[in-house]
Order: structure tokens, then sequence, then C-alpha cells
């Protein structure tokens, strides 16, 4: 129903625009304005007229009635100049001209709440008055139906037809469950609160309720619990102990990690950070998909190969025999004789001609099995190239492009491997262009495979659980199975400290000589499942803390952009465990080299010989590949201590072995009290690959000191902007997490503390307002004020719910006969139940006290008690089932109340449109004026109409239309104001009615 005192009203001309019969003056390009000078005039009430009669002996009058005069009202509407055409005027002419009264409303400027209407037509005299060209008006005059004014129509509609067991199982339902909801919807808004403080619980390491000295949640590891203290501020001591506790991250979040201590290690996700320096840790928590197959320190088997993974066993040779030198044929090309050499088959050419050979696919007497059209093969060899000898190979008919191998200087063993579709007379075919210069060959493989096998699984495992690595010998190859679905993009990520990996990623395949970290984004092609993992030729390679990420289309990009700039190939080593100490000393300075935000190193010369060098990889004989027309760069900052005793100076330098060659930059005099960064190029101009050593030569005289920060190492003529290795930006946005994370505290070997450790859960909004600067406090504080008023709006909720709950059970009191008393007991018992666990929830203003462990037994207990409410519903229902006959037959259930408001200024008689559902009798009551009627004589589905305007009633029935014998003649009138209507009976009710304005 419309509040009629929220109406604004809009009386007569104050309004520039009407509407009429459902047409608005301003579509017509006319405005409502005032029709004579000076100020507007309406009637401010109706005009009477009335009936009087006098006695010859009396001069007052005796009233015995009056009649009021229908509204009259002029309207004097202005064309609007620029819009007003003579379609507009033609179309006034039609809106006006009408047979009868229609509705008539006016309207302010605001077009609000049009709710006074008036039911009108033109009368007398309209003129329109116009100077020809569009500039005018018209005049009407306008007469009403009524001396009243009415509201728009109001329509209420009802549905009565339910019994009272049904009305009552209704309220209880409905009541029921909504506190049931608003008690489990209480238990998983506390899981919001307690998420914006610490997550996963780390805080309980400063409680021990259970009073084992150790810290709850948390294991030993090492060491002797009793040497575990924790005193009244949570503040912990430990003594040589290690302990450690899962936890539970969710995939794809941030958490922001805050320690403050001192001495020992914390460690998460596989990385150690000391207690004393790491202040705040930031990452993401990434699902990795190999589980615990990537982390190597499991191997239930002993065969030396980590959990998860089996070795591959190497695709079938289809060649029966290598040996037998009738395979390999003179091609065409230059001639040649097959020989055995050992293991080797050597092709000698004849006499001024070029070796070369031709071995074909499709000789059956050669193979296990001859190609197949349309499928994948791959062709592996090993062979010996004469020195200055240029060698072609390529798949004859395959359609692929030929390879050479460019001469050099001396004489190269190497492997050769090449993929193709097979198709009608492949062969393989190789020969050099060096006269009367034979070539070997030996393990020639050919296999159907998209990539090569090694000849046979000669390789060799083994696992260092300590270190989390493992170790592969020879060509040795380990597979696992991983569930990678086609389209989606994943980042394969793999330390791999020695370099000389090979990685196979369904069907592509990866190899590095040189990366310590493998970074690997790729897009699933299909739904194979096979990662595989080893070695390069018969070098060991190391694999650990190995992981695959499913990744966004964004950070397949970034990932994408960012290799393109290529690696920083220096080492992120500990230069104090890694170089020489006889010569000099090298420390950790502890600062931070602003520019790069890298530690600063600091080496002091010791003896006054010639310096050994400081090399930035792994070890002094590690060497980069450089491959010809390649160029590589070394750069370094470099600063001398301004108390050097000479102006001696520093030397940058990449070392060719291979020719004896040094590429050699050096410092000045200004580095004496400036950081300057310093580099040097090497560009390899041979036909050779060159392996480089890269060295810092400190200044050499004995008290001299050289500090030096962020080496980079990088393919390219110029050194570029400083970017750390990539390890250091892997383990920063994609650290390695095994499939049950934990956090690690370890003192082992130390005595120090932990003042608190703080964990937050971060989502990538809040992560974005870390980022811009926001204090991590306003991000995840606890708002203590916030958190009362949402328990307190909760409760107030549920009071509601339980005193509406408590009203239905004073109906059933009215019902004769029936006991309740145990579901009211119950009810009353789940309530005090809950109020009990309410007030647990208010733990004070210190946000500590609010982690998980604290909230969570008060979490399933208010979810119990919501399930325990929800189950009490079926006990409720059942009940009412079974007295229903009983409490049927009650009216305080069975009658229904209706408020209406008569918001005019008479008493109105609204019509009732009821529809009959059993054939009860009907009774209406107004509750206000004592007034009732009933109706009897009713049938199923009988539609009766009671006009009280016109004091009529209309039945459905066939004979008679009117129902006035069933009926007590009494027509329910509104009185202005409140109005409680009461309704008896089962039907289907329509209340129509229009308040009469003055």
């Amino acid at each position: 129903m419309k509040n009629m005192y929220s109406m604004e009203y809009t009386e007569l001309r104050n309004a520039p625009h009407f509407i009429f019969n459902g047409f608005h003056t301003r579509d017509f390009n006319v405005q409502n304005v005032q029709v004579d000078s000076g100020l507007a005039k309406d009637t401010f009430l109706a005009t009477r007229n009335l009936t009087v009669e006098r006695t010859r002996y009396n001069d007052r009058s005796y009233l015995l009635g009056y009649t009021e005069e229908p509204l009259k009202f002029k309207i004097r509407l202005l064309f609007d100049a620029h819009k007003f055409t003579l379609n507009n005027y033609r179309a006034l002419k039609k809106v006006f001209y009408q047979p009868t009264y229609k509705e008539f409303k006016f309207d302010n400027e605001e077009e609000s709440n049009l709710h006074i209407v008036m039911y009108a037509m033109v009368t007398g005299t309209s003129e329109a008055t116009h100077n020809v060209i569009n500039d005018g008006y018209v005049d009407l005059e306008f007469e009403t139906n009524s001396s009243k004014k009415y509201s728009e129509i109001m329509e209420d509609e009802y549905d009565f037809s339910k019994s009272a067991s049904e009305k009552i199982l209704e309220e209880y339902t409905k009541e029921i469950g909504a506190m049931s909801s608003l008690q489990e919807k209480l238990s998983r808004d506390l899981k919001q609160w307690v998420a914006r403080t610490n997550y996963a619980n780390i805080e309980e390491v400063a409680k021990d309720k259970n009073k084992d000295k150790l810290p709850d949640g948390w294991k030993l590891i090492s060491g002797d619990k009793n040497n575990i203290t924790i005193d009244s501020n949570g503040k912990m001591t430990f003594d040589n102990v290690h302990i450690r506790k899962r936890i539970n991250p969710i995939n794809n979040r941030n958490y922001y990690l805050r320690v403050k201590g001192s001495k020992g290690k914390i460690r998460i996700h596989e990385n150690d950070y000391d207690i004393d320096t790491l202040g705040a840790h930031q990452f993401k928590y990434r699902r990795n998909l190999l589980g615990n197959s990537g982390t190597f320190d499991l191997d239930s088997s002993g065969d030396g190969i980590g959990e998860g993974w089996v070795k591959e066993t190497p695709n079938e040779n289809l060649y029966k025999d290598n040996f037998n030198l009738n395979m390999y044929k003179p091609n065409g090309i230059g001639l040649g004789t097959p020989e055995l050499d050992g293991d080797w088959i050597k092709i000698t050419p004849s006499l001024g001609k070029v070796p070369s050979i031709y071995v074909a696919t499709t000789i059956a007497s050669y193979m296990t099995k001859v190609v197949e059209a349309g499928k994948q093969y791959t062709y592996t060899l090993e062979i010996k190239v004469p020195a200055n000898a240029m060698l072609t190979y390529y798949v004859q008919n395959s359609g692929k492009p030929v390879d050479q191998v460019k001469p050099a200087l001396y004489e190269r063993t190497m492997k050769l491997s090449t993929t193709f579709t097979a198709s009608t007379g492949n062969a393989l075919i190789l020969y050099t262009n060096l006269v009367d210069a034979p070539f070997s060959i030996k393990n020639l493989k050919l296999e159907e495979s998209p990539y090569p096998t090694p000849i046979n699984n000669s390789g060799q495992f083994s696992i260092d659980k300590n270190k989390e690595e493992q170790k592969i010998y020879g060509e040795g190859r380990l597979k696992t199975q991983v569930n990678l679905i086609k389209g989606n993009k994943y980042l394969l990520v793999a330390k791999t400290p020695q370099s000389n990996s090979y990685i196979r990623i369904q069907d592509k395949v990866y190899t590095d000589r040189l990366s310590k970290v493998r970074y690997i984004p790729f897009e699933a092609d299909s739904n194979k499942k096979e990662i595989v993992i080893g070695s390069l030729d018969n070098i060991t390679t190391i694999f650990s803390h190995t992981r695959i990420y499913n990744i966004t289309d964004v950070e397949y990009s970034e990932i994408k952009s960012q290799l393109m700039l290529g690696d920083n190939l220096a080492f992120d080593v500990d230069f104090t465990t890694t170089n020489n100490k006889k010569y000099g000393q090298i420390e950790n300075t502890k600062e931070i080299y602003e520019e790069t935000n890298q530690e600063i190193w600091k080496y002091t010369k010791t003896d006054s010989s010639a310096s050994p060098p400081v090399y930035f990889t792994q070890n002094a004989r590690w060497a980069i590949s450089v491959k010809p027309k390649e160029s590589l760069t070394l750069s370094v900052w470099v600063k001398h201590d301004s108390n050097n005793v000479t102006n001696r100076e520093t030397a940058l330098r990449l070392y060719n072995s291979q020719e004896l060659l040094t590429e050699a930059a050096y410092t000045t005099n200004q580095t004496f009290s400036e950081w300057t960064r310093i580099s040097v190029t090497y560009t390899n101009n041979t036909a050779d690959i060159k392996d480089i050593h890269s060295y810092l030569y400190p200044a050499k005289d004995t008290g001299c000191i050289t500090y030096f920060t962020s080496p980079q190492i990088e393919f390219g003529k110029t050194m570029t902007e400083w970017r750390p290795t990539p390890d250091k930006i892997l383990d920063n946005k994609y650290p390695h997490f095994d499939a049950h994370p934990y956090f690690d505290i370890d003192f082992t070997g130390v005595k120090g503390y932990i003042d608190y450790i703080d964990l937050w859960e971060l989502n990538d909004l809040n992560k974005k307002k870390l980022d811009s600067g926001t204090p991590i406090e306003k991000i995840v504080g606890f708002d203590y004020s916030k958190y009362k008023t949402f328990l307190s709006n909760s409760k107030k909720k549920i009071d509601v719910i339980k005193a509406d709950l408590m009203e239905s059970f004073d109906k059933l009191k009215s019902v004769e006969g029936i006991n309740f008393k145990t579901l009211y007991d119950k009810i009353v018992l789940l309530s005090q139940e809950f109020s009990r666990e309410y007030s647990y929830l208010d733990k004070g203003k210190n946000m500590k006290n609010y982690q998980w462990d604290d909230v969570q037994p008060h979490f399933i207990k208010i979810k119990d008690i919501s399930v325990k409410t929800a189950e009490y519903l079926k006990e409720v229902t059942k009940f009412i089932i079974l007295n229903q006959h009983k409490i049927d037959t009650s009216t305080k259930i069975g009658d229904d109340v209706v408020t209406v408001y008569n918001f005019g200024d008479d008493t109105v008689y609204p019509t009732f449109e009821i529809e009959s559902t059993d054939g009860s009798d009907i009774m209406i009551k107004n509750n206000d004026t004592g007034e009732f009627t009933i109706i009897r004589d009713n049938i199923a589905g009988e539609k009766i109409t009671l006009i009280g305007e016109n004091e009529q009633i209309i039945t459905s029935r066939p004979a008679p239309y009117f129902k006035y014998d069933a009926h007590d003649d009494t027509f329910i009138r509104l009185k202005t104001g409140h109005n409680d209507l009461v309704f008896t009976g089962n039907y289907k009710l329509k209340i129509t009615y229009q308040f009469v304005l003055l």
C-alpha cells in the first residue's frame, strides 16, 4: 500500500504540466500558465447549495441538507514557440475531445508522486489565441464529476486460503528457519573477522595450553623441549631447538609475514631467513602441481629416485644392428666405404671424393619395422667431424631444410638429432665438404617419437635428502605425471645448480647448459601428463625444488617479457665460502647498496702477492659457453676504501682459456670514495664455441680494501640495467611449496628469542594497497568497535526472531487440548545455549585474542546450534500435523488481520473481491468501527464481489447474480485513519479503494 503521508500534493494550477487521459502536456510542447492577471485562483472548497425551510413564526432557517457543485477550473496552455507545430495543435484537439469524464492529474516540475486525481472533461468555451507564427495559447474550461478529488486507485491482494494449522506452521518455518540461518551466518562471518588477524594460527607459537612444553600445534624436530620458555607477554626463548608447524594456505592468496626476534632462522617455502634481519616478508602461495614430487626429500624404495618419479625407458631403436655395414650406402654425392673402427663406423671416401652415407628407412631386413607415413620419427647419432670440415645432414623427402655444422680448426665429436614426419622414400643423408677426409659415426638410432631418447637407460640416480636434491648421472631420464589441461598456461621452475639440464614437457624438449634455475612458461597443447627431467650427455646434473604452477594469461605474458630481457648469469653465492681466503679476507658488510638493493661485500688484502680472483660463478672452473658471433658482458659495482695504502686499481676480466685471451677493465682513482660500475665485454669472432671465465681481481697491495656488489653476467655487447639473478626473481615471485607447506623455527646451535610472529592473508586488492604504501596495520588491523557492532547487530536480529517465535507459541496457548511444553522448553534451552556462546565471542580489544584456535570452538558450537535449530523445525512440523484438527478450530490462529490506513478526508467504502477456496463462511470485521459482515452459503471456487460504494454484492454463480439473501446487508467502511480489518474463512481477497480528498 502506498503511504499517503509521503505524498507530495500537487494542487490544481500551481503545476506547469498535467496528465489528461494518460497524455502528458509536455509531449505536445505546451505549458500550463496563469489565465488571469495577478495571482492564480483555485477552488479552496466546493460550492455548496443548501436546502432549507422556514416557519412563519421563526426567522431562522432549518437545514434539510445540501448539495455540492462539481469542481470547475480554467486552463491556459501556452505554445512553445520553438517547438510547437501544427501536428501538436491537431493532436491536442483529439486528446481533449472526449465524450465522458477522464482521469486528470496535475504534475510539478519534478514529476514526483502523482497521487491526486480528478475525473474531468472539457466544457464551455475553448479558444485558441495566437499571432499566426506559433506564438499563442489555448484556453480551456474543465468540469469534474465530483466536488472532491481522489487518490489513485489502491489495490491490495491477500491469500487467506490456508488453514490455521498451515498458517502456524508457516510462521514456525519462517521463524525457526531464519533463526537457524542467522546463527549459521554468524558462525560463517566469524571467519572473516579472524581472517583479518593472523592466519593459520601462527601466533599460537606463543601459547602452550596443554602444558607439554611445546608451543601449541608445533612439532619438535630436534633439541630438548625443556629449552623452550614462554613468558606471560608471549615472548619465547629457544636454546638449541628446532620446531615445525604445518600450515594450510589458500591457493593464489598473498601472505605477509612479520617476525621480531634475535638469532635463529625461520624457514618458509624451502628458504631459510635470519630472524635478526628478516623483518617483513611477502609471498604468494601457489599450489605446486608436482606436490611432494618436486621436493626430492623422500626415497622410500631406496633406489636413489625421488618419490613420484620413475626411470624413463628409452624408445626402441628401429634399426636391428648398428654395425651392419650394408646399411650405410654412398648417397651419390660422394663415395665412401664403411668399415668398423672399434665401436665406431668409419666412412672412408674413394680417392679424390668426399665421404657420404645414405641410410634408408624402408628396408625391412635392416629394421624391426619400417616407418609409416604421417608419423613422427627422430634420428640421433654421434659423429666425429674432421678438422676444417663442414658437415651437412638432412632427411630426404621430409620437407625440412638442410642442417649444417660449420668447420672448426680441430676434430670434434658431437651428437646430432633431427625429427621428421615420415613420407615416401625417407632416408638419412650425411656428407662433408672435405675431399679424402673420413668421418666416423656410432650409436645411430631411429625411433618413433617427436623427440630423441637415449640409446639405453644407462643413467644413475641418487638423492641427498638433507639438501633435497636429485642427482642424475649419465644420460639418465626420470618421468612423472602431472594433470595438465589443454589450453591452460603453466610455469615450470626448477633449480638446477649444476646446469646441463634436460626437461621435456609433453612433447617439447628444453635443454640448457648454463642456467642454474630453469624458468619455462608453457601452454598445454594436449592432455598429455608426462614431465621428464634428466642430464645432458654424460654430465651430472642436479634438480631441486621443482614446481609447476597454473598461471594466468597476464602472468604468462609478464614471464615471457621478462625472459626476453635475458638472464643475469652471475651466481647468487656466499663469497665468504666460495673464494680463496689465503691472500685476503672477504666479509659480508650486511649493508645494502641502495640502487640495486643488494648486499655489499668487503675484500681486505692480507698478502702482497698477486690476488687470486673473486669469481661470480659456482666455482673457479665454471665457464659460460659463447657461440660464434655472440658477445658476453660482465659488470660489477666497485668502491675502494679511502684509506687504501696505495692507489692500486681493481681489474674485471673475462678469460678465454682456449685462446689464452683476456678482456679486462680497470677502476680509476675516482673509485676511492665513490661507487662506479665497470664492465668488460668479450665477443667471439671465431668459428668455435668458446668457454669464458669471469673474475674480479681486487686491489692487491697488503691492506687495500675493495668493496663490490651486484655482479651481472649477460649476453650482449653492452651492460644493461642490473636485474636479480634468476633464482632471486623466481624465489620471490614463485616460491617453492610442497604438498604440505610448513613453517620451521630453527635455533639449532644458538640461543635466542622471538617477540612475535605475524602472518596475514591478503586479497589482491589489499596487496595493491600494501604495495602502494598503505601500512599493514591499516589493512589488517582489528577494529574492535566494528566487531562489537557486528556482534550486537547479529544478536538484535536473532532476538527479534526469538520474540516472533514466542508470539507463535502464545497463539498455540489459545488452542485447547494440546500440550507443547516439551517443544517450548527445547527452544528455550537452545536459546540459552546460543546466548552463552555469543557471550564468549567478545574477548576484548587485543586482536591476538581472536586467533582461529580461540574462535574455532565457538564457531563449531554456534554452527552445531544452527543445525540443532534446523532439526527442531522437524519436531515442530510433526507436532502441528498431529494436532491439525484442534488447531484448525482456533479463531485466534485462523483469523487474519490486515491494517488499512485511510489517508483521505472522508469515509471510504472499498470493494472486496473474494474467491472462496473451500465454501466456508466468510466474515469481514473492522475492529476500529465495530462493523462486521458475514457471507454464507458459499461454494468452493465461487467468486464474490462486495461493492460498498453502490451497496451491491455479486456472485459468479450462474443465478442469481446477486447474493443478498446470503448477506447481512452490512457493507464495511474505512474511517479516516487507522482500520484493523479481521478476516475469517478460507479465501483469496483483493481490496480496491480510493481515498477522498477535499
